[in-house]
């Protein structure tokens, strides 16, 4: 398997697809890869079995609290931040969104535009829960106790997979190559840290 340094890997990306889009492709890619690391470790860490979770609570109970948290809001952040409009206000964002102007006019675009759909719809309890709890505070959900549904684990995978399809379909289309986004994730750094303390 060939690898590539990160200069290696944009210079190409821009090479094929331009300055403007290849830059954007890498950044928004790298997004998209820290997003899949934070969340793997929320799984591992807080998902992943009871005794796990006893023995972080045995060690650090408020510390692995926040970091549990803080965890999941960054998730949550970074799948809406994905979905942002390319503008809000006078503003650029980095977002997924930006591709539709590099797709020509055809059923790529077309395609393209389903997938967004579709993921937006997917994405709708984690855009309600940053807009209202974790990027505002919300007047009624602060003094009016108005209750704001939770987004599940299974409705943060099921975006983390139609945003990872999205990706592949773009490479797929643009790059003419496949990706294996899993590939680019070591396994190794949370279980270190149980093996450890275990």
């Amino acid at each position: 398997m060939t690898s590539f340094t990160p200069a290696e890997v944009r210079a190409n990306l821009v090479n094929k697809l331009g300055k403007e889009h290849g830059e954007a492709y890498y950044y928004v890619s790298n997004s998209f890869i820290n997003l899949k690391i934070k969340w793997r470790f929320f799984q591992n860490f807080f998902v992943g079995s009871p005794e796990r979770v006893e023995l972080l609570n045995n060690v650090l109970p408020i510390f692995f609290h926040v970091v549990e948290k803080s965890l999941f809001r960054e998730v949550i952040l970074g799948i809406c931040r994905l979905l942002d409009p390319i503008k809000n206000g006078r503003n650029d964002n980095l977002s997924l969104l930006q591709w539709f102007e590099f797709l020509p006019d055809g059923s790529d675009k077309e395609d393209m535009r389903r997938r967004i759909a579709a993921l937006e719809k997917t994405a709708i309890g984690c855009r309600r829960l940053r807009n209202k709890v974790l990027a505002h505070s919300d007047l009624n959900v602060a003094v009016n106790a108005e209750q704001i549904d939770g987004v599940t684990s299974e409705e943060i995978i099921a975006a983390l997979r139609e945003i990872e399809d999205t990706f592949c379909f773009f490479t797929r289309v643009f790059l003419e190559t496949d990706s294996d986004w899993d590939a680019l994730l070591p396994l190794e750094d949370e279980f270190r840290v149980l093996k450890r303390r275990a």
